[in-house]
């Protein structure tokens, strides 16, 4: 059942404050698989300038109009055998830059779930990133990337496809593409840059390639990006499971399962934190804490990997948070694969904010997002997230919340 508690301001309760190394730990020599100076650069671009929400479908009407930014890019394919620089006119790229159609960048009309419209074709390659940079772009507060899976090409259990988004050459959030049919407007903020003109670089990968025949559309936006403050922050935040902290930072993109050829009905994993080394190594990796994406009830969204584990409490605490907000926005739930496994299983999620416990809700592995708000309507110090199940089997968890 779920359950809102709101009431009179009383003494807050202390919150537990996990002893963690955290990022430090990165750089004084317990974590030696990363460079400090490599993980340092990271964790401070992921933490401040990675601004993501879910994607909209487009058959919903928008609250926005994006100026669209037309005009012909300029290409290049980078691979093991280095990068090669394509040629782009008359709408298209060059023929040193593909040997069979599919793997022509060019604009076309297509259609995708019953909307026609002209976007630039980009098909991903295994084992290579095509690039593709917009000149001179007259930056508001967002860019609305707009993507699809075109040619009823969408199956539901393929590869995703990512685009890394770069304004003047820093990475500023990342697009993902689910194996899903649809338009999909997706958001990433720039107010940093508003008002500037800047190139914006969209860098376009996948897993494995068969049938992802992708199409998108760049734009601006006057509008601003929610504040995915705890998706965004994750890299800050302190991990841990019945209070023993999850300090080994990782920013590898696997999957769960380790899958590496389609069906992906999983979730990707992108960088993370782990409670024990060699995670991989022991084909555990589901028992992280990590950035992700994930579908539930055919509805993508970039979530929080939060699978917990049997009679015990997994949590991520946000500290020092210090903003005035109205209210916390979220969202949770379990992802698509494993709705159908059968497993009799209680999971139950909980969010403190400064102390006080303000959302509680017990769940099934059932299909589709459950959301919560938490009025705040003042500072905001510090939240934490946990969540614990009494029998972990196939417990794919994700969760995220905003302040607005």
């Amino acid at each position: 059942m779920r359950m809102k508690k709101r009431g009179k301001k009383a003494a807050r309760a202390p919150v537990k404050k996990h002893t963690q190394a955290g990022i430090r730990s990165l750089f004084s020599g317990r974590v030696g698989f990363l460079a400090g100076a490599i993980v340092l650069v990271l964790v401070v671009v992921l933490a401040s300038s990675t601004i993501l929400y879910e994607p909209k479908k487009s058959a919903a009407p928008l609250n926005y109009t994006p100026k669209l930014v037309e005009g012909d890019p300029t290409v290049s394919i980078g691979g093991v055998n280095g990068t090669v620089n394509c040629t782009f006119k008359e709408g298209q790229v060059g023929p040193e830059c593909y040997s069979e159609d599919w793997q022509r960048i060019e604009w076309r009309t297509v259609a995708d779930g019953g909307q026609s419209r002209r976007c630039l074709f980009a098909h991903p390659r295994n084992n290579e990133s095509v690039t593709v940079t917009f000149r001179d772009v007259r930056l508001g507060e967002s860019l609305d990337v707009t993507t699809a899976i075109v040619d009823d090409m969408a199956r539901g259990d393929m590869s995703p496809v990512y685009v890394d988004v770069y304004v003047g050459g820093e990475y500023i959030g990342r697009v993902v593409q689910p194996d899903l049919a649809g338009w999909r407007d997706n958001i990433v903020g720039t107010s940093a840059y508003e008002g500037t003109t800047s190139d914006v670089k969209l860098v376009i990968y996948a897993e494995y390639d068969e049938k992802r025949h992708f199409c998108f559309n760049l734009g601006t936006l006057d509008v601003a990006a929610p504040v995915d403050y705890f998706y965004r922050n994750l890299p800050i935040a302190k991990a841990s499971l019945d209070g023993r902290p999850c300090d080994i930072y990782m920013v590898s993109r696997d999957w769960p399962h380790e899958e590496r050829k389609p069906p992906l009905n999983d979730a990707p994993l992108f960088e993370r934190w782990d409670c024990v080394a060699n995670l991989k190594g022991t084909h555990e990796l589901w028992n992280t804490v990590a950035r992700s994406y994930a579908v539930s009830g055919g509805v993508g969204k970039y979530a929080i990997w939060f699978h917990p584990q049997t009679e015990k409490t997994k949590s991520i605490y946000y500290g020092n948070i210090g903003r005035n907000v109205n209210e916390i926005n979220g969202f949770y739930g379990v992802n698509d694969l494993v709705t159908d496994k059968g497993v009799n299983t209680q999971i139950t999620f909980k969010v403190y904010v400064d102390g006080r416990e303000e959302y509680s809700d017990s769940m099934g592995l059932d299909k589709g997002w459950r959301e919560f708000t938490i009025p705040v309507r003042g500072t905001v110090h510090d939240v934490n997230f946990t969540v614990s199940t009494t029998n972990d089997r196939w417990n794919h968890f994700f969760y995220n919340a905003y302040l607005s």
